[in-house]
């Protein structure tokens, strides 16, 4: 038998660093695009989650929002509202 073995990296994002943020959006990115996939579960019968997708998918929009924030080297928001971090 075979040893495997996997490095994983479980270092969280740096809050400050707009390269980190922008990676953890990609990850919410991913997820949501995963969730809203037709997945089938059973003979003729598919899954889509649209409500955890569309909920993952703005938390990526929200990260990409705050990267491009702290690129420009001010503070990000601690806020959720797009609409005040789209500003």
């Amino acid at each position: 038998m075979t040893d495997i073995t996997l490095t994983v990296n479980l270092a969280p994002p740096e809050p400050r660093n707009p390269v980190s943020v922008y990676h953890l959006g990609q990850g919410f990115f991913l997820a949501g695009n995963r969730c809203l996939l037709n997945i089938e579960v059973g003979p003729e019968v598919t899954q889509c989650l649209v409500s955890p997708g569309v909920v993952n998918l703005c938390l990526s929009i929200e990260l990409f929002l705050k990267a491009l924030v702290l690129q420009t080297g001010n503070a990000a928001p601690r806020s959720h509202k797009l609409v005040d971090l789209f500003s």
